[in-house]
């Protein structure tokens, strides 16, 4: 008889303090039915079993069993041992299930791969467990999410849009409306694409055009003190295209989060204009 043990996927990602979770699977050349193992989890440097609150649960493969089991935590050996009574390829409905363990990413955990060879392990076979770390990059930040996003949301329009004055603008249209909170609590990331032709021109040749993406009013990120959208361009339209991101932690309160394109001339602007634009926001629930 051979055992399989093997880390389920996806792969567990964490921002440095954070508690998930990641999943084992556990294979056999032959059924089993009732017999019960030790099953270990060795945590590689970084990020640890959680005290107090941390679970460890099978859950079949149909989901009818989510069971909790007993962990057995060792904080001086980092490891994590529990039993478990295997059914295997029996037919039964606790059959082929999976185990979820929390984890913990340690606070000064650096962004990157924590990984340890021969990490988890049953009857003497073993395997590797690897975690991502997500964290503030070296003069930036950083953001990942496994999976596609919850809501997208659209709006275009071709009639042409301009000013000879300087100031700053709703751009007529250019407009999602979005909500957050809720019970339980609700948050989101809002990722923002923005791309349209755009004309600016000054007597002088030395004017901007300033365009942002507001989150109920909010200025997203990245926004520095010279974000310029575009620059004069010879009297000609280009297009150009801007990226933003705002995130809303969860919350019970309900918040106005609705997207609205602004645009903002410079004081000796010509004419600045912007057509053919579109908007697209996508939602990433949290």
């Amino acid at each position: 008889m051979a055992f399989t043990i093997a880390q389920g996927h996806p792969i567990p990602e964490l921002e440095p303090g954070d508690t998930g979770a990641f999943t084992i699977d556990i294979g056999s050349d032959v059924p089993i039915s009732g017999q019960q193992e030790w099953i270990g989890v060795s945590f590689p440097a970084g990020v640890t079993f959680p005290q107090p609150g941390g679970e460890v649960r099978y859950i079949a493969a149909g989901g009818s069993v989510n069971q909790p089991l007993t962990p057995h935590w060792d904080p001086n050996s980092r490891q994590l041992r529990f039993q478990h009574v295997l059914h295997l390829n029996d037919g039964t409905p606790e059959q082929n299930g999976s185990y979820s363990v929390s984890i913990q990413a340690l606070p000064d955990t650096a962004p990157g791969f924590v990984e340890l060879d021969n990490a988890l392990e049953i009857a003497g076979w073993k395997a590797s467990l690897e975690i991502e770390i997500f964290g503030p990059a070296q003069g930036g930040n950083s953001a990942s999410v496994q999976r596609p996003a919850d809501r997208t949301y659209w709006a275009w329009g071709a009639d042409r849009w301009e000013t000879s004055s300087a100031g700053t603008y709703d751009l007529p249209g250019a407009r999602i409306p979005l909500r957050v909170g809720g019970s339980p609590a609700r948050g989101a990331l809002f990722v923002a694409t923005f791309s349209a032709e755009a004309i600016v021109g000054s007597p002088d040749k030395n004017t901007a055009v300033f365009l942002d993406v507001l989150f109920g009013g909010n200025l997203p990120h990245p926004v520095s003190g010279n974000h310029r959208y575009l620059s004069v361009s010879g009297n000609e339209w280009n297009s150009h295209t801007t990226l933003r991101i705002m995130r809303f932690a969860p919350q019970t309160a309900r918040q106005d989060a609705t997207a609205q394109v602004k645009v903002t001339t410079g004081s000796n602007v010509g004419v600045a204009g912007i057509q053919n634009w579109v908007l697209k926001i996508e939602r990433y629930n949290l």
